[in-house]
């Protein structure tokens, strides 16, 4: 295990959404955070002992016209934000996203996810709800059944650029103003970490 970024949620979005469209030189900062990002969710759901693949999805949760409710999921390792390890909502389509990093085991885990019967007409639900507040006596997860488009459209890029050596990167690449801006990407890992402690609070005579 080594040091990574932190993001505000810890979700698979947040590490690899840039990713379907912008190079990650090998050996940069930003190579091995999201490489590190795939290798916690992938333990964190051993631990749980649910499929892994943790991002911002709907969850079995709905309002008063029936319809589900969504917000930012991750894992308490990545993530700033208090509470994650109040919700397991796995979403299929991080580890479509997560196939551009690891692919192996995005192909293993989509096989696992499979065989729960969430694969429908039109792809994955978007997520299945193992919190166990919300999962009724008897069962194990919850399907969220819906779709939406904009995790559907990623997961179709992400598997576009898996299948035919990155092409939207290339694309995307293409352009005049990002080559000019791509040595950003290049930025090493740091040698050295200063870790710094805040002072403990003062007590008040």
């Amino acid at each position: 295990t080594e040091a990574t970024l932190l993001s505000w949620s810890g979700s698979m979005f947040e590490y690899l959404m840039p990713t379907l469209v912008m190079r990650s030189p090998l050996e940069s900062l930003l190579e091995r955070t999201e490489v590190e990002a795939v290798t916690k969710q992938i333990q964190y759901g051993q631990e749980q002992n649910v499929p892994w693949g943790i991002s911002e999805s709907a969850f079995s949760s709905r309002d008063r016209a029936l319809t589900y409710q969504y917000k930012a999921f991750g894992i308490p390792d990545l993530g700033f934000k208090r509470g994650l390890e109040d919700d397991i909502v796995i979403a299929p389509y991080a580890t479509l996203l997560a196939a551009l990093v690891q692919p192996n085991e995005a192909s293993a885990n989509m096989a696992r996810l499979t065989t729960l019967e969430v694969l429908k007409r039109y792809g994955f639900y978007d997520a299945l709800d193992f919190t166990p507040s919300r999962v009724s006596d008897g069962a194990s997860f919850v399907p969220v059944k819906t779709w939406m488009a904009h995790h559907q459209g990623m997961s179709l890029v992400a598997l576009t650029n898996v299948l035919y050596s990155d092409i939207f990167q290339e694309r995307f690449h293409h352009y005049p103003k990002v080559r000019a801006s791509s040595l950003l990407l290049e930025e090493p890992l740091p040698s050295e970490v200063v870790v710094s402690e805040l002072e403990g609070e003062r007590q008040i005579p």
